[in-house]
């Protein structure tokens, strides 16, 4: 079926060419690299003009933005079903634990590697950390209250020390051994262990079991 966008089209139409459009970048964005990934290819493989894809989008950064926030609601209406069905943080976390594994299996390093080449992309992401930093503290607070992580702990500061840890792994020489997934998953095991009280770990512990099993 060919798209072809015109003046006839409605809002709901453009809407809904727009999200096939982001979900089929974000899968070939995620294989193989943003820089790989042409906006000719995209266009031709979706049966569109390339005309049509400009009109939409505007350029390729402006699809990537799109992509992004795509991804971001998508991972926060996950956590917010999780939330209204847990009784505790910890629960939270092991269920975006799961999903970011599984969202990193999917997701090849040069990916990552080329976010850092658009500007707009790394202005919106640092201006994201910022606005969710307030979010994440909080939540660290709610896990202390809850006696899942050690009391004495400074929510503030554990949230800077997993946003900058997982930057700066994902930066290191592990990467040539290792696949994202694997360094995510070690990295918050280990970080996660040691900040969580005798309740939190018996919850790790308990999915781990469940995983292998």
């Amino acid at each position: 079926m060919s798209y072809v966008l015109e003046q006839s089209r409605t809002d709901a139409e453009r809407a809904l060419l727009k999200e096939r459009i982001v979900e089929h970048a974000s899968k070939a964005f995620a294989q193989r690299g943003i820089r790989q990934v042409k906006m000719d290819e995209l266009a031709a493989t979706m049966s569109i003009s390339k005309r049509t894809l400009y009109e939409l989008f505007g350029d390729k950064e402006s699809l990537l933005m799109e992509v992004l926030i795509h991804t971001h609601h998508e991972k926060l209406q996950m956590l917010e079903e999780v939330r209204q069905n847990s009784d505790n943080v910890m629960e939270i976390i092991v269920a975006f634990y799961q999903y970011s594994i599984r969202q990193l299996e999917k997701t090849s390093l040069k990916f990552f590697e080329d976010l850092e080449r658009y500007p707009r992309v790394r202005e919106m992401i640092e201006s994201s950390k910022q606005h969710n930093a307030k979010n994440v503290s909080e939540f660290f607070q709610t896990g202390i209250e809850q006696g899942i992580f050690v009391k004495d702990l400074k929510p503030e500061i554990l949230e800077c020390l997993f946003g900058e840890q997982m930057e700066r792994v994902f930066r290191s020489d592990l990467v040539k051994q290792f696949t994202i997934s694997q360094i995510f998953e070690n990295t918050m095991l280990v970080m996660l262990r040691g900040i969580s009280t005798a309740k939190g770990l018996e919850i790790i512990d308990k999915y781990l079991k469940e995983r292998v099993s």
